[in-house]
């Protein structure tokens, strides 16, 4: 097997060879009436000597002369004729030699010897066969040297995923009178096809790949000869014009426009946009579109990145960044405005918070009340802290019942936040001072 590549081509020279053997050939054929002998001497042609398309010398002795080259696996003679019945026989590859006595008449004699390397060599002679005489027969055997793989040649040796392909082949035949067919096999990777000229064109699936075409030729006399050539199409990556988004700042649950110009080199091929938007928090959101609409709900700056897949897989990437506002000022500080003790052994505190502002104003939608506790009303003796959570604000004095736990002692503050997700100052300080305290009744 020849493998030919874009840039190589293997290449069998068909160099002549000189062998010159023997071989007498008879068969007793014992029939009434008159007989004649027959001695069959076969020369063998140019160039065929000792190994194929290998020069031999023209004064070089004969290696072979009373037996078959080592290559050559069988020698056949055929006798036919009118008046007798055919005479088929395999010829000793040691000796070449036989006795033959044949009926008078034109006869035809038909050699033909085959080699490992399928190689056909035949010879033919008519001969008329004199009563009770003894006739020579020379027979110059023809070689049915096989046709030569040069090359596949390929109209573009690096197609891209969409294009048209021409394959041809060039072949030496060594023998003008015979015809080659052409069997062309083309595998990429999911399906075969098959064609039978001596070129062909091919359309690259727009999926790319990698392609394996094989091609034997048949002279339809015995020669034969195979190559393969392979190639991959993997394609060209998307290219990526621009992406943007539009407007670059806008105030949080407006939509900023997506968008983006992209184009692939290679002809047919499709391309897959999906966009990753990640958020000032952290939290990434994914659409697939070439052009998306989205609205922000958190105040910073986010990063939009534009995410582009052909049929061959190959990605590119490319990213902008837009910025979200708040509609609302900073929230006011959140007032504990009175802690008081529940009953004796109700294990509960009551927690006044009050706004100083309308609702309105700032978007304050949910404030946090914190709480942090010890064994004593002295911060030094702090073990721990909790907290209520998402309490939503009514604008107006709020009184939160909290759960305590005797004998330790709590001190409370708060912390707002508008639906920008905006933190107003706490309030009192984060440490609670002296005499702030209160005990777990």
């Amino acid at each position: 097997m020849k493998v030919l590549n874009n840039f190589a081509m293997a290449v069998l020279a068909a160099g002549a060879m000189v062998l010159s053997t023997g071989c007498n050939v008879s068969l007793d054929q014992s029939k009434e009436g008159a007989s004649s002998q027959a001695k069959v001497g076969v020369s063998w042609p140019e160039g065929m000597e000792s190994y194929p398309y290998s020069r031999i010398a023209a004064n070089s002795p004969s290696t072979s002369r009373f037996s078959a080259p080592s290559y050559i696996t069988l020698v056949s003679l055929y006798i036919t004729g009118a008046d007798m019945e055919p005479v088929y026989m395999e010829l000793p590859l040691d000796t070449l030699s036989a006795d033959l006595v044949l009926t008078p008449g034109e006869r035809q004699f038909y050699v033909m010897a085959q080699s490992i390397y399928g190689d056909t060599f035949t010879g033919t002679q008519f001969v008329n066969l004199s009563p009770d005489a003894t006739n020579q027969v020379e027979i110059e055997l023809e070689v049915n040297g096989p046709p030569q793989i040069i090359s596949i040649d390929a109209s573009n040796s690096n197609p891209s995923p969409g294009d048209s392909v021409t394959f041809s082949a060039t072949v030496e035949e060594s023998d003008p009178e015979d015809t080659v067919s052409y069997f062309w096999s083309v595998y990429n990777g999911r399906i075969t096809k098959y064609y039978y000229d001596p070129s062909f064109t091919e359309s690259i699936s727009t999926r790319g790949g990698s392609y394996s075409i094989s091609l034997t030729v048949d002279d339809g006399n015995g020669g034969t000869d195979y190559a393969e050539y392979q190639f991959s199409a993997t394609g060209n990556a998307p290219v990526i014009n621009y992406v943007s988004a539009s407007p670059s700042t806008v105030y949080i649950n407006n939509i900023v426009s997506l968008t983006s110009d992209a184009y692939d080199p290679d002809p047919g091929d499709t391309l897959a946009y999906r966009w990753q938007i990640l958020s000032p928090n952290g939290k990434m959101f994914r659409f697939q579109g070439q052009s998306v609409n989205f609205s922000p709900r958190f105040t910073g700056t986010y990063t939009a990145t534009l995410i582009i897949r052909d049929l061959q897989n190959n990605v590119v990437r490319a990213s902008t960044s837009f910025s979200a506002l708040c509609s609302f000022n900073t929230p006011q500080t959140v007032t504990v405005s009175n802690v008081v003790a529940g009953g004796v052994g109700s294990g509960q505190i009551f927690v006044d918070v009050s706004y100083p502002v309308a609702l309105g104003l700032d978007g304050i939608s949910v404030y946090n009340l914190w709480a942090e506790y010890g064994d004593t009303a002295l911060p030094a003796n702090l073990l721990g802290n909790d907290y209520k959570y998402g309490i939503v604000a009514s604008g107006q004095v709020q009184t939160i019942t909290y759960n305590c736990v005797n004998p330790n002692f709590y001190s409370f503050h708060a912390s707002a936040g508008n639906s920008c997700l905006v933190q107003g100052t706490f309030n009192p300080a984060n440490v609670p001072v002296a005499n702030s305290w209160v005990q777990c009744p």
